[in-house]
């Protein structure tokens, strides 16, 4: 039994080697910039009455986070929530992104063009039915430490 799991877990590793150079292009820390193509803050197709206010996406090697800051319109309160990410590239200029906050099986898209991220994130409903998409972008953000998403909002 033990061998079988030490085989499934050396298989596990030896998929998970680096992104290769289409991930480099990911990697770093990136700031939100507009949501559908609106300045923020904005509300968004995913956000219900609450506005995207900021919002900060870490990509390593496969792995990272999304931390984001909402306000609710009506009382300018704003609350911050963060997930774990997991990321895997995609053919072309593209990278599956999933979250650990959804646990469902399937991902969002991001791509670089330029200097600009692009997430293609969708509000899922349990059960894997999809409420709304909204298209962030991203400008990438200088450092190496993780910044709270309301520090960085207007």
């Amino acid at each position: 039994m033990h061998c079988r799991l030490l085989l499934l877990a050396l298989i596990l590793l030896a998929g998970c080697g680096d992104a290769g150079p289409e991930g480099d292009r990911f990697s770093g820390l990136w700031q939100l910039t507009s949501v559908n193509g609106q300045p923020l803050p904005s509300t968004g197709n995913t956000s219900g009455n609450a506005e995207w206010v900021a919002a900060v996406l870490q990509i390593g090697q496969q792995v990272g986070s999304f931390d984001r800051c909402m306000e609710d319109p009506s009382t300018s309160s704003r609350t911050s929530s963060s997930t774990a990410i997991a990321t895997h590239p995609l053919s072309g200029d593209k990278l599956a992104v999933q979250y650990f906050e959804r646990r469902d099986t399937s991902s969002d898209t991001a791509s670089v063009n330029g200097s600009q991220l692009t997430l293609r994130y969708r509000f899922v409903l349990l059960g894997g039915q999809v409420q709304g998409v909204d298209v962030l972008t991203f400008a990438p953000l200088s450092g190496t430490t993780l910044p709270p998403a309301c520090s960085l909002a207007p």
